[in-house]
This record gives C-alpha cells, structure tokens and sequence, in this order.
C-alpha cells in the first residue's frame, strides 16, 4: 500500500511539473511592430465629439418617441463638419437617417473593408438624471475628459472615422481598395432599419467584405485577474439572441375562495427550474484562444491555468461560474426580463405570462436553446413562444488571417506596450447583420475602460478622456493606411 502511494504521489508531482513546464515554455503570441508616425490630431476634434453628444438622438423602445429633429441634427453636424467626406464620398441614406458612405479605391482588386458605428444611445433615467456629474447631453468638457450619454456607447467611434477620413481627404490620400463606412441610427433597438437595410442593399449588388470592424471589445485596465498589462479585447465572435415568451392560461376567480393552482404558481414555478438548471459550462472556441493569448502574459497563477486550459477545465468553468462575467463567457444564458399578470388585487388571473432573453453561446443554436429550456420546464401548461429578432451565435473570425493580424498591428502599432487577445463578445451588434458578407468581422474599440468608467457604459457619467479620442482617430487612421494603402 505504502507503494502503491508513493508511485501515485510520484506521478502527481510529476504531471504538475509537466504541467508547470508547459506554462513557463509557452511562447507569447505578440507581434512586434516599428514605431510608426502618426499627424497631430486637429483641436477641433474634441469639440466635434463634444456637439455630437449634445444632440439627443435618443432610440426609445416607443416609435412615437422618435425624434426626428434630433437626428436630422445629427446629419447636418456631419455635414458641417466633415465637407470633404460629405462631398467627395458616395453617400447613401437609408430609412432617413442611417449613412453609407464609400470611399472608391484606385482599382486595387482586393475586397473592401467596412468600417462600422452607430450614433443612436439609450435614453437617461429621469430619475438619475441628478446624480450624473455633468448634464448628460451636455457634450461638456472638464478636466480633459468629454461628458455625456453616448461618450463611450458609440459616438467616439463614429466621430474617430469621420475625423480620420476627413484628415486623410485633407493630405490627399487615395486608398488603393474600397472602403465603406456605416452610420446606423437605430442599434440600440435592434438595427432592423439601419444596419439590417444597408447589409441588404450590399448583398444585392454582391459586395463582399475583407474585413469589417464595429464596436465591441475594449482596451482594459485592470480588469482581467492576473494580468498586469493593458488588454485590448478583439472581439472574434458575438452570442446568439432569443427572447422567449413563456405564457399560462388556467382557471381564474375570486382570491377569497382560492384554487389549487393558478398560472402565477405554474409559471413561477417554471421560471424557478430554469434558475437551478442553467445551460452546460464549456470552454468555447473563442474562450480558448482568450486563455492561448493571455497565457503567456500573465502572472504566474494564471500562467499555470490560462495554458493549462485544456486540462484544468473543470476547475476553470468552476470558478468562472462565481462571476456574472465570468458565467456570461462559459455558458448560454437566460433571465427573466418581463413578468406580466394579474388585473387587481382580489381576482386569480387566468394568465401569466414572462419574457426570458437568452444570449446563445457558439456552439449553440436557437433551435438548440429552445429545445433546452423546452425539456427543462417539462411542463406542457407553459407555452414557449419564439419572438422576432432571433438569431444564432455568429461565425468565429479567424486569427491566422490577415485581416486579425491588421486589426492587431494597427492597435501594436498606436498602443505600444498593449497586449492583444481575441475574446467573445456576450452583448450583440449591428454586424450580425453583415454575416453572409464577410468570413472576418472584428469588435473592437480603441477606448480604455477600467474598473472606474465602465459601469458609465449604458449608465451614469458615461464619459470619454480625450487621449482615448484622439487616439481613437490615430488607431483608424493607421488602420486605413495599413489595410488600404
């Protein structure tokens, strides 16, 4: 016996020590880039975005609160702003307010690339109005820092391109390919009139894409556990979207004479089986090349274990599974947005019914998901209701490309000591849309978010420094020059 425990103790330290052995020998999947030199930034830039934030082109879930006079705002900014994108690029409108812009190359036959952002933001609770540092459409600058809803949640970019068009439009420049910009104005409802009807009209006239860059990943500062760097987060891939209507329908009546079960009971009840039962934990495509990127960055614990990965599984998903973050990256999820029954206090409602959004992990499909939470209620008095705007996890860009590999240069090339790793995306964008026109959509915006401003993102004192501005502008103008010239 006592044998039997040393061979077993031997073979442990000795698979520990491979395992060690395998971290400290993996190589680092950074690239190393020449310095470039990059034209000073024009001062009119910070007060370009500023005017942009204070014009509330607001996308509220009602229709009947569209203001199209902000929006129409909007548009004549850009053209009194930008006179040469406004008058030497093609220039199509879509349902009034969103924008396509294109830049013809020299005849280079190389695919286009697209460049994409919307300018829509989400409405400001009332009620929070007060507790934000700065007026919230103020487009105010303090303190080197720009306030207002829309800072971070997509204005920067958008402006960025404008600015690093019209600067380029300024030298002189010619691109040698195509280059397309979109401006959508209805993202934060879905993009079913903006982005949806410009990936329309370029698929009819059989437009395929190199590449294509739209919001997503950032550049962290001190968010990522054991790695002492900056990160910026490429975005390979976006999850699935569902919402699902789950409704019952069973006998009502007077409270003071109660029934056994009512429809409340049975749809709680349902919604409770799928809080304890979550979708299966797995370490998807774009989580393993997150662990492959950072491995070899990290601080020795998470050395160990981001290139141990393959082994360490369990463990990992395990502690991932105790962070909101952390569940969103390793699993489908589902949560109850919507509950609606009852009409009065006194009265057992016949019906009861709750929405739950699911964010489909790759891998997954929404038939899938659909069949999940299907076997998981187990309970035909709940009807499951698919509702529109669905859609499957997005393909997974490649990062033997060379399209990954322009995305990445040009961010080495701006942001120096910078590491760069792939990531998942677990929000959704308007590039969904943009699928069947491309093999490489990247997420990605050159803005720093920290444990300070990014609870702003979609929320209070949303705001952006200048640096991130103006080295917005210096990241798409290199990525132009590296991708077109």
């Amino acid at each position: 016996m006592k044998r039997i425990f040393i061979g077993i103790t031997v073979l442990i330290t000795l698979f520990l020590m491979l395992l060690l052995f395998r971290s400290m020998t993996s190589p680092s999947r950074q690239k190393d880039y020449p310095a470039v030199s990059i034209p000073e930034i024009s001062p009119e830039a910070k007060r370009h975005l500023a005017e942009a934030i204070s014009i509330p082109t607001i996308s509220f879930g009602e229709e009947s609160r569209f203001d199209s006079t902000a929006f129409q705002r909007y548009a004549d900014f850009i053209s009194r702003n930008y006179p040469l994108v406004d008058s030497l690029l093609e220039k199509k409108t879509f349902n009034d307010f969103s924008y396509l812009y294109h830049w013809k190359g020299s005849g280079d036959e190389r695919d286009p690339i697209l460049l994409m952002s919307h300018y829509d933001v989400v409405p400001v609770e009332p009620a929070t109005i007060h507790n934000w540092r700065q007026p919230p459409y103020s487009g105010a600058i303090v303190a080197d820092t720009i306030w207002g809803r829309g800072a971070i949640d997509d204005k920067t970019a958008g402006i960025a391109i404008l600015e690093t068009f019209e600067q380029l439009l300024q030298e002189g420049y010619r691109p040698r390919r195509d280059i397309y910009v979109a401006l959508s104005h209805d993202e934060e409802k879905g993009g079913s009139r903006g982005a949806s009807s410009m990936a329309a009209y370029l698929q009819e006239r059989g437009v395929r894409f190199d590449y294509i860059l739209d919001e997503g990943g950032a550049i962290t500062e001190g968010i990522i556990p054991g790695v002492e760097k900056e990160v910026a987060l490429v975005g390979i891939a976006e999850k699935g979207y569902l919402n699902l209507e789950l409704s019952t329908s069973l006998s009502g009546g007077h409270s003071s004479i109660p029934l056994g079960t009512n429809s409340i009971d049975v749809l709680t009840a349902g919604l409770a089986r799928l809080r304890a039962n979550p979708f299966p934990a797995r370490i998807s495509e774009p989580l393993k090349l997150f662990f492959d990127y950072l491995g070899p960055e990290s601080t020795l614990a998470m050395k160990f274990a981001f290139t141990n990965a393959d082994v360490l599984e369990p463990l990992i998903l395990q502690g991932l599974s105790q962070i909101p973050q952390g569940k969103a990256n390793i699993r489908t999820t589902m949560v109850p947005t919507i509950f609606s029954s009852g009409i009065k206090e006194n009265v057992i409602p016949k019906v009861a019914s709750a929405n739950i959004n699911l964010r489909i992990i790759p891998g997954e499909t929404v038939e899938s998901a659909i069949a999940y939470v299907r076997k998981t209620l187990d309970d035909d008095r709940i009807r499951i209701q698919a509702q529109d705007g669905a859609s499957d996890p997005s393909k997974v860009s490649d990062v033997e490309s060379e399209a990954y590999e322009m995305v990445c240069r040009s961010v080495r090339e701006i942001f120096r000591e910078v590491v760069v790793a792939p990531h998942l995306l677990v929000g959704g964008t308007d590039s969904r849309y943009f699928a069947e026109l491309t093999d490489h959509i990247f997420r990605f915006r050159p803005l720093r978010v920290n444990p300070d401003n990014i609870q702003s993102f979609h929320g209070l004192n949303e705001r952006v420094t200048v640096a991130d501005l103006e080295n917005s502008i210096r990241f798409y103008y290199q990525l132009v020059r590296n991708s077109a010239s």
